[in-house]
């Protein structure tokens, strides 16, 4: 997990993780990918213990976010990233099929323009000022099941002030709705 989280032209991340339990299948991951932009990823995956927490640990580090070239680069699109991922673990399956959910989101933190693609994971929320959240939907299986997948990519405009939550699967019994009196 990060130590350092990046704040770019106002932009500024923070992260809460709390494991079910010692071992988590759960990860994520911020990282500045250069003078403008920065990636979130977050993956789950399915199952418990010291098996997921490993595969989740394997899925962080094949991330492909840039491609480098010579002395130039390439940002991967977030679908791209996905699909990537997906191929990846298909590809490195044994006996035994791994599944996980993910999101990955690229941050030009200048122009405020996020790109962004799930992989069965629950959609983020859009929090605006004076507005009602909004759920950011994308299609997109897990990883791990069909070679060739498709995973949608959106992009959104984020105003100043505007807050995105990214979130597992156990946000819900974490920060369960107040029970209506």
């Amino acid at each position: 997990l990060p130590r350092e989280l990046p704040a770019l032209y106002g932009v500024e991340f923070a992260a809460l993780w709390r494991p079910a339990h010692y071992v988590s299948g759960d990860i994520y991951d911020i990282t500045r990918l250069d003078d403008d932009h920065v990636g979130v990823f977050l993956a789950d995956a399915v199952g418990h213990g010291v098996p997921a927490a490993l595969m989740t640990m394997i899925i962080c580090r094949s991330l492909t976010t840039k491609l480098i070239t010579g002395n130039n680069y390439r940002i991967v699109e977030p679908s791209e990233v996905l699909a990537q991922l997906n191929r990846d673990m298909i590809r490195r399956q044994g006996r035994t099929t791994r599944f996980a959910t993910a999101a990955y989101a690229v941050v030009n933190c200048r122009s405020r323009l996020m790109r962004f693609a799930g992989a069965g994971h629950p959609p983020p929320l859009l929090l605006s000022a004076g507005d009602a959240p909004r759920v950011l939907e994308t299609s997109g299986g897990l990883l791990g099941v069909f070679e060739d997948e498709d995973y949608e990519q959106i992009e959104i405009e984020l105003a100043v002030g505007d807050r995105l939550l990214l979130h597992s699967d156990g946000f819900e019994q974490a920060f369960p709705a107040p029970k209506a009196d």
